[in-house]
């Protein structure tokens, strides 16, 4: 305790202030007086002071705050400056208005008339006064005081010359917006004459204007979008037109201490310069390209710069740009992206190939990042490659040096090199979409924004394409891949959601690639005829490709020169029954097919005769079996093709004489005709005929229209009538006949099953009749 007091008492005590001393009782000596005359500047605020404000006695109003009396004094001050102010205007802050900024730098600031600023000011004191008035007014007297402030505000809103002040200063409000308008739209008319005279500068003369290069591109960082635009296309057009077909190569600092002459000092110069503002103009567009006002400017400049200089330097950077945009959702941007890729794949003069294998890499790339899940034209662009046949037998040897250093050619092992890089890259992106399209996953069938397998029909085209360049220890992998693919069913027994058009062209691809390895290839394609023999019955028209069934008759049972006779007959009876499901232009692609078969196959043409049980060879197989899954076992030389008698009363007239012309074939002639059309030009010549025949249609309905405008006479239109009729009679007897067919079938198949069950019962009575006859003779012999 005794320590703790100690510690109190030592604490320091505040001096005391010294006492009031009343100002009368204060003497200034005269050392002050000395010191004030001989170091004025140390009292000279004070012979500034005001002592007629100082010493003016203030009365204070009664009930009035601190306040409101400082606010009085501030009134006071600033009706002082205003009257202190120039006549003819007053300054508006700074800050309340932005400063004009003119062509040669000086900052102007708007100014508003005096006037207006002091009603400003005096409408915020008249207000500011009846909340701060010398006395206080009572409810009686507030109420009279804004009776009387409504009245003359009525009177002046009457008067006419108010109403003039008013709309004269509205006018005057909206020619100032106008002028401000008239001259930011000066302002962007004088940047547009200046871009367009640095371009003309810099076309006519590069070298000697290359300086202004620099002035150019800084119009693309404006601000002012529509000035950007223009400097990024006027920027476009000059760097298309001075860049030299040659990449530059900046010299080194060694080079750079050599003395050289002024054309090799201005021959770098320029390059330096080029080179340095390209690079900036490339920045600048790859930081404006992912915003959407710039992103197709952008895009246009990239596509025509890669595909104008695509040796330039910073194709590296180039490349991937214009790749990416084959990714777009904007078909205009991706469709200038796949078009300068084409066009980079068929001029490799100009890059010598590196370029395109460049390409190539990125476009295998993309489509792996993405999943497989882009457009089809981001692989259609492969389709544009060019490959040698054979680089073995190009004889380079005898091509003089003389002509290889003018025409650039490159030499058997770097183009090897070249091709074989962009090789492998294209069929690593063909291989890996297909299998992705089998890969069993349970999202990938809904697919993204361009479907769920976009690149499966480009993937096929190019394979078979580019079949033959294919290494075979491949080609058992990809046959097994395109039997899955063509099967519809997934390697877990799942269904795959291939269309039947997209299923159909595995099975053309399969033979093409065939075809074209057919030394090297030693394969089964049994399974592909079960396919389509399956797919035509799927087949429907107007939601699969009509082109596409036809490609597959032609190359799959026309091209070829001797068939399986079951199979040849299957594929004949399933043709001619599906024509009668089939559109005109599908039904006669299949008839042409039919007829080629039959005149190739002598035995098929037994199918033609009506005998009892059908044809008269029947093969191996006795019965027909409609439903069966695989031609060999169908049965079809046991049936009849009686579907000609129903397409020879066909509603096109070009299917009835073909299905007229195949029942007139002869059985009994053994003669081998040659096809004259193939199912192709059969299915494409009747699309434009079938748009003839529907125009014709719309021809007599119209001039029908016409005519009973016209009043003609009731013979005509009774006629029209009685054709329409008559086609109405034919189509309802095809249908019905189509009917009575079916039922037949109905009533075959019942027929049948009672007659195995009669068959079944007679022959277990005959047993048990059997069984008891043997009991009795047991019986007897007892």
């Amino acid at each position: 305790m005794g320590k703790k007091q100690k510690q109190k008492d030592k604490v320091p005590v505040p001096p005391q202030l010294p006492p009031d001393v009343p100002d009368e009782d204060i003497q200034v000596s005269d050392e002050d007086v000395q010191f004030v005359s001989k170091n004025p500047a140390y009292a000279g605020f004070v012979s500034s002071l005001d002592t007629q404000t100082i010493t003016k006695h203030v009365t204070r109003v009664a009930n009035t705050k601190e306040d409101d009396l400082e606010e009085l004094y501030e009134k006071k001050l600033r009706k002082k400056k205003l009257e202190n102010e120039e006549e003819k205007g007053v300054e508006v802050d700074r800050v309340d208005a932005l400063p004009v900024k003119t062509l040669d730098g000086k900052l102007y600031y708007r100014t508003a008339p005096k006037g207006a600023k002091k009603a400003e000011i005096s409408d915020k004191e008249d207000e500011s006064d009846g909340n701060i008035g010398a006395v206080k007014l009572n409810k009686a007297e507030r109420r009279a005081k804004l009776k009387k402030k409504r009245k003359e505000e009525k009177k002046q809103a009457k008067d006419p010359a108010n109403i003039e002040e008013v709309d004269q200063n509205s006018q005057s409000e909206v020619l100032a917006e106008i002028k401000e308008d008239l001259t930011a739209a000066e302002l962007a008319a004088t940047k547009q004459r200046r871009i367009a005279e640095l371009g003309t500068a810099l076309l006519e003369d590069p070298e000697s204007n290359i300086k202004s290069l620099r002035e150019l591109l800084s119009f693309c960082k404006d601000g002012d979008k529509a000035i950007e635009k223009s400097a990024l296309l006027s920027s476009l057009v000059v760097f298309r037109d001075i860049i030299p077909g040659y990449r530059i190569r900046l010299p080194t600092e060694k080079e750079q201490e050599m003395t050289v002459s002024k054309a090799v000092k201005k021959m770098r110069f320029f390059e330096g310069t080029l080179l340095s503002s390209y690079k900036v103009y490339l920045q600048r567009l790859l930081t404006l390209q992912p915003l959407p006002e710039f992103n197709r400017v952008v895009i246009r400049c990239l596509c025509t710069l890669l595909d104008a200089h695509p040796h330039f330097n910073f194709r590296e950077n180039l490349i991937p740009a214009v790749v990416n945009g084959l990714a777009s959702m904007d078909d205009v941007v991706r469709k200038l992206c796949s078009a300068t890729i084409r066009s980079l794949f068929k001029n490799e003069g100009k890059h010598g190939g590196e370029a395109t294998v460049e390409a190539v890499q990125r476009i295998a790339n993309l489509v792996k990042i993405h999943d497989c899940q882009l457009h089809s034209d981001s692989i259609e662009v492969f389709l544009d490659l060019s490959f040698d046949e054979d680089l073995a037998k190009l004889k380079f040897e005898q091509v003089n040096a003389d002509f290889k250093a003018a025409s650039l050619a490159l030499d058997e092992t770097e183009r090897r090199r070249i091709q074989a890089q962009t090789l492998t890259a294209v069929f690593n992106t063909y291989f890996r979409v297909l299998k992705h399209t089998i890969q069993l996953d349970a999202t990938w069938s809904s697919g993204g924004s361009f479907g769920a397998h976009p690149l499966l029909s480009s993937s096929l085209k190019g394979i078979g394409i580019f079949s033959h360049l294919i290494d075979i220890d491949f080609m058992a992998d990809l046959m097994k891949h395109l039997k899955i693919l063509a099967s519809g069913i997934n390697p877990g027994n799942t269904k795959s959601p291939l269309t039947v058009s997209e299923r159909i062209e595995c099975c053309i691809i399969a033979f093409k690639v065939m075809r074209k390895n057919l030394d090297a290839l030693n394969v089964d394609l049994q399974d592909f005829f079960i396919h389509l023999y399956n797919l035509i019955v799927e087949y429907k028209p107007g939601r699969d490709q009509g082109e596409i069934l036809a490609e597959a008759l032609k190359i799959m049972l026309c091209d070829d020169r001797q068939h399986d006779m079951q199979r040849a007959a299957a594929f004949i009876k399933r043709l001619a029954s599906s024509s009668l499901c089939f559109g005109a232009a599908e039904s006669m692609a299949a008839l042409v097919t039919v007829k080629n078969l039959l005149q190739k196959n002598i035995k098929c043409r037994y199918m033609l005769e009506n005998d009892v049980g059908g044809g008269s060879v029947s093969g191996s197989v006795v019965k027909y079996q409609p439903y069966s899954s695989d031609p060999h076992l169908s049965g079809a030389l046991a049936s009849v093709l009686w579907e000609l008698n129903l397409l020879s009363k066909h509603y096109h007239p070009t299917v009835s004489s073909m299905a007229t012309s195949i029942s007139k074939i002869s059985s009994n002639s053994k003669q081998v005709y040659m096809p004259t059309i193939s199912p192709q030009q059969a299915y494409s010549e009747l699309l434009l005929e079938k748009e003839k025949f529907s125009v014709n249609n719309d021809m007599k309905l119209n001039h029908k229209r016409k005519r009973a405008n016209h009043n003609v006479s009731g013979e005509e239109v009774s006629s029209f009538e009685a054709d329409k009729d008559g086609l109405r009679k034919k189509l309802s007897d095809h249908f019905t006949v189509v009917h009575d067919i079916v039922e037949n079938e109905k009533l075959r198949r019942e027929l049948g099953r009672t007659t195995v069950a009669l068959q079944l019962h007679d022959e277990y009575e005959k047993n048990r009749k059997t069984k008891q006859e043997g009991l009795k003779k047991k019986r007897e012999s007892i």
